[in-house]
Formats: C-alpha cells, structure tokens, sequence
C-alpha cells in the first residue's frame, strides 16, 4: 500500500500510523539514540520503507513533533477552561502525563536536540504555539512563565523515573509530592530517613 504526497498525506491512516511509531520511539530514545530501523521496527515495516515515507531521521522527528503538538493543543485548551488557573492545570497536567505522555516528552526531546537547526527552530516554533494558546485563555506572561517552569519540570521528574528512584535523594518524594504526582503509598514525602546516594560533600 502506497501513502499519498502533498496534502492528503496527513490524512491518510497508515501514515498516521508511522507518525504515531515515530512519535513513540523518538518520546523514549530521544533524537539522537533513534534511527530510522527503530521507527520501523516500531511500526512493523521495513527501514527501507520508513526511508521511502520520511526521506531522513530529521524529517520523521519534525513530522512527529509536529504531530505530538496538533494532538496536545486542544488537550491544553481544554485544562485551561473556563479560564487559566496555574493551581488546578497544575495539578491536571500530571494526568495528562498519564494519557499523554510520548507527545509530551517528544516535546522536550525536542529541545535537547535544538543544536540541529531544523529542530531547533520546530521547538521554539511549538513553545510560540503553546504560549499563544495559553494568552488566548487569559493567561499572562507571570502565569505562562510559572507554567512551562512546573510542567518541564515534571516532564524531567518523569524522564528521569525519579519516582522510582526515591532512596537516592531525600529530597525526590517531597518533589514529587509538590507536584501531584504519584510517591508509593508507603513513602512519606517529608520522611528524613530517606538518605541520598551520594551525600553532599562541599565544605
């Protein structure tokens, strides 16, 4: 089966389906760990194939990126009804980790691969449309600002499984906890008998 050029190709469903491989693969591998063999093996056809559909790695991040913003967009302006409140999106945006997650970690990936300059200007591209989306709710630059602060740092709690890793720091649960997402039943995230890995040792 061949997928159409030009317009029709956003539309057209085993597109998408490559669109959506690529989106899963390079959320987790990031830019750099992903080739195009992987995007295939993800999406059950051949490198050679990918190859014929995205032309280079590049062009498949661009795609996907854009993709995971077209998918997150409406979720982000349905948060922010009736109006912006940072508290209550803050506390929301955790659960659209949860049903969201490859789009939003390609996100950040994005930026960990602005050094190429076509990424580099698709992700400061995606930051505009997000900030645009959050000023048409109400939201002023103080409140945005607040905003990507708190939810790039739960994407990097999350990259990072800080919640798995809880015995390396003290301070990871009660992080965590300030940002609503899930601590196991059993830590306490004020508890000082969780001690850090590697203990600080400045002077």
């Amino acid at each position: 089966m061949s997928e159409p050029d030009g317009p029709d190709r956003a539309t057209n469903a085993r597109y998408q389906e490559y669109v959506r491989a690529a989106i899963r693969i390079f959320s987790v591998k990031g830019y750099t760990g992903t080739t195009l063999a992987d995007i295939g093996a993800e999406a059950h056809v051949s490198q050679p194939r990918i190859s014929q559909v995205f032309g280079t790695k590049e062009n498949a991040f661009l795609e996907a990126h854009r993709a995971a913003l077209h998918n997150l967009a409406p979720c982000l302006a349905t948060l922010a009804q009736p109006s912006f409140d940072a508290g209550r999106i803050g506390q929301a945006y955790p659960d659209l980790m949860t049903t969201h997650r490859a789009e939003l970690m390609i996100v950040l990936q994005a930026f960990a691969a602005a050094d190429c300059p076509a990424i580099g200007t698709e992700a400061r591209a995606g930051m505009h449309e997000i900030i645009a989306l959050l000023q048409s709710t109400g939201a002023g630059y103080p409140e945005i600002r607040d905003f990507l602060a708190r939810t790039f740092l739960v994407k990097i709690a999350l990259a990072a499984d800080i919640g798995d890793h809880l015995e390396e720091s003290a301070h990871f649960a009660p992080l965590l906890d300030s940002l609503h997402l899930p601590i196991p039943p059993s830590v306490d995230p004020g508890a000082a008998a969780i001690r850090p890995t590697h203990p600080d040792t400045r002077p």
